[in-house]
């Protein structure tokens, strides 16, 4: 049997190999046992430990908690247990331990042990769980959060957010599904969504579907969806695809709006529009032929009055029958322009293609409004680029008709002072010559909120103008029509009191 002694040895190693604290303490605080652990902890030699009173050897900070644990193990004669939180090296530390009485066999207390061990690692990790736990809770409450406020924009913006799981082949749907389609929120199988959709446009859209999906394209089309009561909604479904890793689509994200109103909106502008065009091909047509309808009669008129001059009338006869001339020509110059533009309008001029020299076309324009130039004294100021050496191709009749019609407008509109007309080679190839038409005059000018008005149908500035200087106001819209139709473009510059400049841009393949 193994003596005293190499028991004490025995069951003080086995003491020290533990990760504890370990010491006994008689009944005055005085330690006649600490482990080498304790020793280490404390950061003392274990032959000063022994003997020192606890209060010389335990940690100031911690002394009157355990003092007072110590006591009340002694007085109730039971065992204490403890677990604190405490600083050592600068560092938060976790213990736990009790406070055990010694009694000797006749049950006289003589001591007390303590035995503890380091909690640390596990409350960190019980605190870092907790720590987790409360962050993840907090993010499922703001991402819980976030939904319903996205939720609440989307059904606010009349859509529904839809997301669809195309190798599962679900789709979930936002809440606002009920407001939009009628159904409770859902979670469905595509095959579902695409029995919603309409006979008519089934095939199409899956076929969108399939194009869109395979080259990750952003979805949008318009088509015709079942609501939960039966009838049929025009929707709008826009949304990405995704992929994975591997390119293949794995999601399709987006949003659908209800967009019958528009629809219907559409169709009703549609209609409107195809109404309106139909009833301008009418006013076409009846301006053609009230045009020609009326030329018939007045060319008799004008021919029997050209007969009567010359049948030996009197002074006074001969002034009549000139003011019936003159308002015979007026009236056959309105309804020539009324004719040119309904033909404009209706898109049935044809130019005349030939070749044509432009010095030419421009003296015969100034030639005939000299009479009327004449007649308000007004002079006139011609200059065409020298450059101009060569025939255009194009029609000769309706460039003169541009020209007249700008220079019968400047006139018209200049009370004294005088109107210009400048050609100019804007610029020149092997085929196509950019020439420039610069019509200049010193008349009353244009407002600048009117300068878009001018070129639109039976226009003038007010009534006062239409008293003072006549006209139909359908030259201009002439012009604008006729220069549109030889790939050109009309621009006016114009200060009211000091005059205005319409220019007309036209490009002419070059003849010889």
């Amino acid at each position: 049997m193994p003596s005293n002694c190499k028991i004490e040895n025995t069951l003080r190693a086995a003491v020290n190999s533990l990760p504890l604290w370990i010491a006994f303490g008689d009944t005055e605080g005085r330690y006649f046992f600490a482990s080498e652990y304790y020793s280490k902890t404390f950061n003392i030699p274990l032959e000063k430990i022994i003997g020192q009173n606890f209060k010389d050897v335990f940690p100031p900070v911690l002394y009157e908690k355990h003092k007072r644990m110590y006591d009340e193990c002694i007085q109730s004669r039971k065992s204490v247990t403890f677990e604190e939180e405490s600083e050592f090296d600068g560092r938060k530390k976790y213990t736990c331990g009790v406070y055990t009485p010694l009694a000797d066999r006749g049950g006289k207390i003589y001591g007390v042990s303590v035995a503890a061990y380091d909690n640390t690692e596990k409350k960190e990790l019980e605190l870092n769980i907790q720590k987790a736990g409360a962050d993840l809770r907090k993010s499922e409450s703001k991402i819980k959060k976030w939904v319903e406020r996205y939720d609440c924009i989307v059904a606010a913006s009349g859509q529904m957010a839809y997301d669809y799981d195309v190798p599962g082949g679900k789709i979930h749907c936002s809440a606002s599904v009920t407001k939009v389609l009628g159904y409770d929120r859902l979670v469905e199988e595509f095959s579902w969504w695409a029995e919603k959709i309409h006979p008519d446009d089934r095939d199409e859209i899956m076929r969108q579907k399939i194009e869109w999906q395979n080259n990750f394209s952003f979805f949008d089309a318009v088509y015709r969806f079942r609501h939960k009561d039966g009838h049929y909604l025009w929707v709008r479904n826009r949304g990405y695809f995704m992929a994975d890793d591997a390119g293949n689509a794995v999601r399709q994200l987006g949003m659908i709006e209800d967009v019958t109103e528009l629809k219907k909106a559409e169709d009703a502008i549609v209609r409107a529009r195809e109404a309106a065009e139909a009833a301008s091909h009418a006013k076409s047509l009846f301006l053609a032929n009230i045009s020609h309808e009326v030329r018939t009669p007045m060319n008799g008129i004008v021919g029997f009055t050209n007969l009567l001059k010359k049948s030996g009338l009197n002074g006074t006869q001969k002034e009549f029958v000139d003011i019936i001339k003159s308002s015979c020509d007026h009236l056959l110059g309105l309804i020539d322009d009324l004719l040119d533009f309904s033909n404009i309008e209706a898109g049935k001029i044809k130019l005349d293609m030939v070749i044509f020299n432009i010095r030419c076309a421009i003296a015969d324009s100034i030639s005939f409004v000299s009479e009327h130039r004449k007649a308000k004294k007004l002079d006139i100021e011609t200059k065409v680029d020298e450059r101009i050496n060569y025939g255009v191709i194009g029609d000769p009749r309706r460039f003169r008709q541009i020209v007249i019609n700008l220079l019968t407008n400047a006139i018209k509109f200049t009370p004294e002072g005088k109107i210009g007309i400048y050609v100019s080679q804007l610029s020149l190839s092997d085929c196509t010559a950019e020439l420039s038409i610069e019509v200049r005059d010193t008349g009353i000018g244009i407002p600048p909120d009117k300068i878009e008005e001018i070129f639109e149908m039976f226009h003038q500035l007010d009534e006062s103008v239409t008293k003072r200087h006549g006209g139909s106001g359908i030259g201009l819209s002439i012009v604008k029509g006729l220069a549109e139709l030889m790939d050109g473009r009309v621009t006016v510059k114009s200060e009211v009191g000091k005059g205005s400049v319409f220019t007309v841009v036209i490009p002419f393949k070059k003849g010889s």
